[in-house]
């Protein structure tokens, strides 16, 4: 995967496996395992009753978590926790960080709050907080990459396929959330009032200021190209739409004041 993700720096970690400690690295949407030759040929000995390295396994609930779409509320969710927590950082946490999570995870369980994968057994709710412990083990960081990835992957797919009817109202709230959250940060949460439309098309992308807050209409694609990468806000205005032209970045953008207009960012290297 490449594109606007390219422009997120690199998130390391590293966990058990193997009776040592591996190294683990997500960088332009794509999750590594630098100390497996073939992870994905270890994948398949485990599917046919082989032992199941922590790396394999790691890489296992990075699939499930990034393909089940009810979980974008969660990621997302857990995503602000694990940046407000790490101030911002994509360091490595401590123990008190991942236990605080680990506690918060577990909350969320018992309140109903986190989706089920299928026939809702126990076993099913206990299996999705394992596979988010087990990458918030590995670095907190990684389960914000994992939410970035996922909700672009999910937005992008809906702009050239019919997605089901869930999957776009999830989608919705996700957007509803990112763009509240962002607003808030911009200008302050007693002003961040919003009203946002999920619109299918990027021409008729907006956000427009009205007496009773912000009105906002966009597509699912924003998810992807605008908030994913960082660019929510840039040189303190709100980005409504980015595109590539070349190696410079062009974006639609709104001030606080309301009023519209045009930015050109670059060149703008790859985050390698």
């Amino acid at each position: 995967m490449t594109g606007f993700l390219g422009l997120l720096p690199p998130v390391s970690g590293s966990l058990a496996c193997d009776g040592g400690q591996h190294n683990v690295r997500w960088a332009d949407g794509e999750l590594v395992l630098p100390d497996h030759d073939d992870p994905e040929g270890e994948r398949i000995l485990a599917a046919l009753g082989g032992q199941r390295a922590g790396c394999i396994a790691l890489l296992e609930a990075w699939y499930r978590c990034s393909s089940d779409v009810t979980l974008l509320p969660a990621l997302t969710t857990l995503s602000d926790r694990v940046r407000a927590s790490m101030g911002g950082s994509a360091a490595r946490p401590g123990v008190q960080l991942v236990g605080g999570l680990a506690a918060t995870l577990s909350s969320t369980i018992r309140q109903g709050r986190l989706p089920r994968r299928n026939s809702g057994a126990v076993s099913d709710d206990r299996a999705i907080r394992d596979d988010l412990l087990l990458l918030l083990s590995a670095g907190a960081g990684l389960v914000d990459r994992l939410a970035v990835q996922t909700l672009s992957v999910w937005a992008l797919r809906a702009e050239v396929e019919e997605l089901e009817a869930d999957v776009r109202i999830a989608l919705g709230k996700a957007l509803a959330s990112r763009v509240s959250t962002t607003l808030a940060g911009w200008v302050g949460a007693d002003r961040a009032t919003a009203t946002v439309e999920l619109t299918d098309r990027q021409d008729a992308a907006h956000l427009v200021r009205a007496d009773d807050g912000w009105r906002a209409a966009l597509p699912p694609g924003w998810l992807a190209r605008v908030w994913a990468p960082g660019l929510a806000v840039t040189a303190g205005r709100f980005v409504v739409s980015a595109a590539w032209d070349g190696d410079m970045l062009r974006l639609n953008t709104v001030g606080a004041d309301g009023r519209a207009g045009e930015m050109t960012v670059g060149p703008v290297p790859a985050a390698g």
